[in-house]
């Protein structure tokens, strides 16, 4: 497979990325930019996709083989541990890698993919795959066109993209693609796999507008408790459709996950809607004296004149969590971006580089989005994103709210409630702004 680096430092992390069927490392061009003021980044091209040629014979295309050969890519750029991000058929690639070599992997993110959990064994899926063989094998070109995540049908992507992609995809040798789908495809599903549950930090970025892919996601949450799961706006190729959320929602989750001890962060949170926003307050990060000692470094840039790294005391969490107790609502402002940051981090995620500043919310904002949960056990409760008047957005919930969208754009106003457990803070929660 072949691979294109992008190299940003040697102290920064490097993340891999893989595409799905029918697209090539460029799916992940609206992304780049982003990500690659964090990480150093590895793209790799499938098998007669993209730059990758055909090898001379397909019967060397195996899933064991694809995944080798990612830990071939690591290891030659002497990578120790890195991030692994997978999109459709390439998330079961980085899921399937991770679980064979979890020491190599820091924390992963995957998007919509059914052929994680495809039932393999079902014969109305066996029939399905024969009769997509046999058109692929009887109609050639004109088949591979017609395919259903032929980028030629991506309503939602740029059309400049749309066309470089479809373009791209009509030059994928056949034979390898008949590979693909009719070999590997069935080998990376992890349904009836024993332990087939990540054991390192797993987010999946949801495109919750796929509606066929939402009883898999469903599926997945129920089969593994510790699964993150952000649900933001967009379909299959979330990446492309809705690329801020997406990549607020994966660098969210991999700040929170930091290459320093063997602190696990949190999981088993569902994040926000809309925006990939979190419900719980933020990322615990952990970034403790004692864990920069360990001679990792931290992605925070020196204030003082010896160029030195700065240590951090509190983690953001612990900083965050202090201003709630003291019934302050806080969120942090980027003087080279000029914009809010919330909720807290340690990099600037508009591509500043001066330190973030800690700011005091007033606390009054307007609804932005609002809808009512309806757990399986416990009564619904509303659950809203309120667009702050300092330009930052979180969720939380509103008091004697009903969850109707005859709600958006009313005024609110922050209030604190005790939470559960002796040394938990406040928990921010929102009143009507003209509530008594």
């Amino acid at each position: 497979m072949h691979s294109s680096i992008r190299f940003l430092a040697a102290d920064r992390p490097w993340l891999l990325l893989v595409h799905g069927m029918l697209t090539n490392a460029r799916h992940w061009l609206p992304n780049r930019d982003s990500l690659g003021r964090v990480f150093n980044l590895v793209q790799v091209d499938l098998p007669g996709h993209g730059r990758s040629p055909a090898p001379a014979d397909p019967a060397t295309i195996t899933a064991a083989n694809l995944i080798g050969r990612l830990d071939e890519i690591r290891a030659g750029l002497g990578i120790a541990r890195w991030y692994v991000c997978g999109q459709s058929f390439g998330a079961g690639l980085t899921l399937n890698y991770a679980r064979l070599y979890p020491e190599r992997v820091i924390a992963q993110a995957f998007t919509n993919a059914r052929v994680v959990l495809r039932q393999n064994d079902s014969p109305a899926e066996a029939a399905v795959r024969a009769e997509r063989l046999e058109r692929l094998r009887r109609d050639g070109a004109a088949a591979l066109r017609s395919e259903h995540f032929h980028p030629r049908f991506a309503r939602r992507f740029p059309p400049d993209l749309r066309l470089i992609l479809s373009e791209d995809a009509d030059r994928i040798d056949l034979p390898t693609y008949i590979r693909l789908v009719g070999e590997v495809m069935p080998a990376l599903s992890l349904r009836g796999v024993p332990d087939s549950a990540p054991t390192v930090p797993t987010l999946l970025i949801n495109g919750r507008h796929e509606r066929v892919f939402q009883p898999v996601r469903e599926e997945l949450a129920a089969l593994w408790p510790d699964l993150s799961i952000a649900d933001i706006d967009g379909g299959h190729s979330v990446n492309v459709e809705n690329s801020t959320g997406f990549e607020n929602a994966l660098l969210d989750f991999f700040v929170g996950h930091l290459p320093l001890g063997s602190h696990r962060g949190t999981h088993n949170k569902t994040f926000g809607i809309g925006d990939g926003s979190r419900v719980e307050p933020m990322p615990p990060t952990g970034l403790s004296m004692e864990a920069e000692e360990t001679g990792r470094r931290v992605w925070r840039p020196s204030t003082d004149h010896g160029g030195s790294m700065n240590r951090i005391e509190r983690s953001q969490l612990q900083i965050w969590q202090d201003h709630l107790r003291a019934n302050e609502l806080t969120y942090q402002f980027s003087p080279d971006a000029g914009k809010a940051v919330f909720y807290p981090r340690l990099v600037c995620p508009h591509g500043g580089t001066a330190p973030l500043e800690w700011r005091v919310s007033s606390g009054r904002g307007t609804v932005y989005s609002i809808s009512c949960v309806h757990p399986v056990k416990g009564d619904p409760y509303p659950v809203a994103l309120i667009d702050l008047d300092e330009g930052f957005r979180m969720m939380s919930t509103i008091e004697d709210a009903l969850g109707d969208p005859q709600e958006i754009g009313r005024r609110v106003r922050v209030t604190f409630r005790p939470a559960e457990g002796d040394d938990a803070p406040p928990l921010p929660v929102f009143v009507w702004e003209d509530a008594q």
